[in-house]
């Protein structure tokens, strides 16, 4: 895809073709999954699988007909990918700080999930789990709330990871945003970058 390319909603109604088009890539990529023999997913235990940790981010105003960022995380659990999500937010944010806090308290929320379900399978936390993201301020905000002017629209919900934050219970760190892994899952990026966060996320062309 061509970097930072916006695409628009097609609201027009499909043709019958175009229905059957869909449901049969569908059903073929069904099909190569489940019933190909050389492609499979590995399951394995290990004793010591590692810290849980994270990638948060979001494409401030991405969607050019309701101006909605595009927020996205992944998790990663003994190097590979646990948890991932791409969604579009539900309100439009006025910065990039702002959109990106709001994914931040969403990336929170995932995170505190899989540190439940980690300990009902025996994985107790031992430290805060990690999360990366890309903007100072959006990363300062998690431990100092109070300390930016003009963020007191930030709904007391979005502050859920500030609360986390405060309890210890996750850990907001910097990245840069070329090792932002989930770039991916926000906008459309160059074929390099796209192919680097891809083998990131433990995805793999046939053949590689």
């Amino acid at each position: 895809m061509q970097k930072n390319l916006l695409l628009e909603l097609d609201e027009s109604t499909p043709t019958k073709h175009e229905r059957m088009r869909y449901l049969q890539a569908v059903g073929s990529l069904m099909y190569t999954a489940l019933g190909t023999r050389t492609v499979s997913y590995g399951l394995r235990y290990t004793p010591t699988p590692g810290p849980l940790y994270g990638y948060s981010n979001s494409n401030w105003g991405a969607c050019i007909r309701t101006s909605k960022s595009t927020m996205g995380y992944a998790y990663f659990l003994a190097g590979a990918t646990i948890s991932w999500c791409s969604k579009r937010s539900s309100r439009v944010a006025d910065s990039t700080t702002d959109a990106k806090h709001i994914a931040l308290s969403q990336s929170s929320k995932e995170a505190i999930h899989l540190q439940q379900l980690l300990e009902e399978l025996g994985i107790p936390r031992t430290a805060p789990t990690l999360i990366y993201g890309d903007n100072q301020g959006a990363n300062s905000l998690t431990r100092n709330p109070s300390s930016f002017a003009g963020t007191c629209h930030i709904r007391i919900r979005e502050h859920f990871v500030c609360e986390m934050v405060k309890k210890r219970e996750i850990k907001v760190e910097y990245i840069a945003t070329a090792d932002m892994v989930s770039d991916i899952l926000t906008k459309a990026l160059e074929p390099k970058l796209f192919a680097q966060h891809r083998k990131n996320l433990g995805l793999r062309m046939p053949g590689a």
